[in-house]
């Protein structure tokens, strides 16, 4: 496909971003994730899952279909080890760009589509899994805090998402503890992002990624990233986000780690940009691991 080299040269090209931080306020150097086309949906489409398994709904967001498809791979590699039929649908959105920005006219017309989509989904499903902790908490909280959504349907979906780590730790913690297997890297560094703090769950994926033999994790000591989200892509306020993030980039470059880990998408684009060192989601840690003996839950 075509469209999304030419998208990513147009949005990597440093004219661009100096016509965008003029025009739009858009900070020149923040964080530019790559488009990735349809890779996600054609996984979709190519993958069978056993029907006669116990459901589960993955709920995938922009994130994972527009840029990071390989977050959303890994989450049905793992369901599917762990015994699940996936139901997913890519295309839904949690509305958060829009509840950030003060649009909740627009936030409510399309938060209302989505409830009415989860609800019909729990027909089939108990819980719906989201490997962004940015849609789980606005699905989870955001609805009814700022738009008020407080009817029945809206209350079933908000108790039936589940960050997807939160999920195998919950769940299938003994499964983790008896299959992972030692991987090739041997120090990576962990950074919980603010949302996990919002989500009042503690740090479920530092849970199941210690479970990995010989790995040595280094704990972040940082509060955040200084992302915030999409406040870090304002000029306005980038050099609030570089003063907060300054911390975090030190402990990572002194602790030299193979790898950095973070729940977060926007607070792994930061991480990576402004380090230069591979960051990526738990779960993908965890399918390497898996992937060497690929046992099936029992």
């Amino acid at each position: 496909n075509f469209f999304p080299i030419l998208s990513n040269y147009i949005l990597h090209s440093s004219i661009f971003r100096f016509i965008a931080e003029k025009l739009l306020g858009l900070d020149r150097n923040a964080p530019m994730p790559k488009f990735s086309g349809r890779k996600f949906k054609k996984f979709v489409n190519k993958i069978n899952f056993q029907k006669n398994r116990k459901n589960i709904f993955y709920f995938s967001g922009c994130s994972v279909d527009h840029y990071d498809y390989e977050v959303g791979i890994s989450a049905l590699k793992i369901l599917d080890i762990l015994g699940y039929n996936v139901i997913t649908e890519t295309g839904l959105c949690c509305s958060l760009p829009m509840l950030s920005s003060g649009e909740f006219d627009k936030a409510k017309h399309k938060s209302r589509k989505t409830i009415v989509n989860l609800k019909k989904k729990l027909d089939k499903v108990n819980y719906i899994v989201s490997t962004s902790t940015s849609c789980s908490l606005t699905l989870r909280k955001k609805y009814s805090e700022y738009l008020d959504f407080t009817d029945q349907d809206s209350l079933k979906v908000s108790k039936s998402i589940k960050d997807i780590c939160e999920y195998f730790l919950q769940e299938h913690f003994d499964y983790f503890s008896k299959n992972l297997n030692p991987i090739n890297f041997k120090k990576v560094f962990y950074h919980g992002p603010c949302q996990l703090k919002s989500h009042s769950m503690g740090l479920p994926a530092l849970e199941i990624i210690r479970l990995i033999p010989e790995l040595k994790i280094i704990l972040s000591e940082a509060d955040c990233c200084g992302i915030g989200g999409t406040y870090g892509y304002s000029k306005e306020k980038s050099h609030i986000s570089n003063s907060i993030k300054k911390n975090l980039v030190e402990q990572i470059k002194d602790s030299k780690p193979d790898l950095v880990v973070c729940d977060s998408e926007t607070c792994r684009w930061n991480i990576e940009k402004s380090t230069k060192i591979k960051t990526i989601h738990p779960i993908q840690l965890l399918i390497i691991s898996l992937e060497t003996n690929q046992k099936k839950y029992e």
